[in-house]
C-alpha cells in the first residue's frame, strides 16, 4: 500500500478499523453499502447471526462483481485476446480471494470476540445475582 489511509467504520453495529490505499470517502461509501446489506439481512432474518450475515453479504458482493466482470468480458472489443481477458479475470479472482480470506479472518476474530463478550455478560449476570 502506498498511502495507507486508516479509517474507522461501523458495520452491523460493530466498529472496525480499515487500512486501504483507497481514499477514506470511498471506503466510507463502500462500508456504508456493506453495513446496509448486513443490517437488512439481520432485520429480515431474526435468527441470523452477524457472522452469517457478513458471509452472505460477501458472497452477494462477490457474485455481483463476478457478474459485472463477465458482462464486461462478453462486450470487450475484438482486439482484446482471450488470454488478456483470462489474465484480467484471474487477477480479479485473486483479488476477490484475498478479500474473502481477509473477511474470513475478520469473521473469526469477531466470533472469538463475541464468545468472550457473551462470557463476560454471563459472569456479570452471575455476579449481580450473587449480590442480591
Amino acid at each position: 500500500m502506498s498511502k495507507g489511509y486508516s479509517i474507522r467504520v461501523r458495520i452491523g453495529g460493530r466498529s472496525l478499523s480499515i487500512i486501504s490505499d483507497a481514499k477514506p470517502e470511498y471506503m466510507m461509501k463502500v462500508a456504508s453499502k456493506v453495513d446496509d446489506s448486513i443490517t437488512s439481512l439481520l432485520k429480515s432474518n431474526t435468527g441470523l447471526t452477524f457472522e452469517k450475515a457478513a458471509i452472505l453479504t460477501a458472497l452477494k458482493f462477490c457474485d455481483e462483481a463476478t457478474n459485472v466482470k463477465d458482462i464486461q468480458n462478453d462486450h470487450a472489443p475484438d482486439s482484446v485476446t482471450k488470454v488478456e481477458k483470462e489474465t484480467a479475470h484471474d487477477a480479479e479472482s485473486d483479488n476477490l480471494r484475498k478479500q474473502v480470506i481477509a473477511y474470513s479472518k475478520e469473521l473469526s476474530r469477531l466470533e472469538r470476540e463475541n464468545k468472550m463478550l457473551i462470557k463476560e455478560i454471563e459472569a456479570l449476570k452471575k455476579n449481580d445475582k450473587q449480590k442480591y
